[in-house]
């Protein structure tokens, strides 16, 4: 499953060559080199994905980026870059979708009534409001934390563990606006927009959020690392 590998051009393959892990920098241009299928998620629709297929690709020694000997792990500032990509790839969707959660529950509870009151003036409604707000500032403040440092291996630790805990915060908030929106949380934009709703599409932001769980390694098996 290869993020944006059907249409990249150029594509980082690790490999293993006498007994150490190198990072091939490989040309798509290059013969040998076919996209043998693509995959259609569920929702996250911006992230192309699919099998590809290496037949006697050639890569040049100079595209290639070696290990220490005799270790099979990645060069650190390979692993590096890889921590600081899961921020990029999964937490800034996942920042987004808690962003416009808390956007889409404003909307709802300023407009609604319950029986006859304001549902904004329910102590309830005002706790789980403020939990998403609480998870906006959080999630904003751990990517920004882990985009400060001057060196690839600054904030290492934080990188690592900021997937998990920005996909995961992302997940409960949009879980927790589809039962604040009640019927309208679980219908899609497109219903929403037919009879004349306010399109919000917060079902796919639940289905969103949970995919991002599983981009750049599935979030059960970064918690075992």
């Amino acid at each position: 499953y290869t993020a944006n590998g059907p249409f990249a051009d150029l594509l980082a393959v690790s490999a293993v060559t006498d007994g150490q892990v190198c990072v091939c920098f490989v040309d798509t241009a290059s013969p040998g080199f076919s996209v043998e299928s693509t995959i259609e998620f569920i929702g996250s629709k911006g992230l192309p994905s699919g099998a590809l297929r290496f037949d006697g690709v050639r890569v040049d020694a100079d595209h290639v980026l070696s290990g220490v000997d005799g270790q099979l792990r990645l060069p650190p500032a390979l692993s590096s870059v890889a921590f600081l990509g899961r921020v990029y790839l999964a937490g800034g969707p996942a920042i987004a979708v808690v962003r416009n959660c808390l956007a889409w529950s404003r909307d709802f509870v300023n407009r609604r009534r319950i029986d006859d009151r304001p549902l904004r003036d329910y102590d309830r409604i005002q706790r789980m409001v403020a939990a998403t707000m609480a998870d906006a500032y959080a999630v904003d403040s751990l990517a920004r934390w882990c985009l400060v440092g001057a060196g690839l291996t600054d904030r290492w630790l934080e990188r690592f563990v900021a997937k998990n805990v920005l996909t995961r915060t992302a997940w409960h908030a949009a879980d927790r606006t589809v039962s604040l929106l009640g019927g309208e949380g679980v219908e899609t934009a497109g219903s929403k927009r037919r009879r004349g709703a306010v399109p919000l599409p917060v079902e796919r932001a639940l289905r969103d959020s949970r995919v991002l769980r599983t981009a750049g390694n599935v979030d059960f098996q970064l918690d075992s690392q």
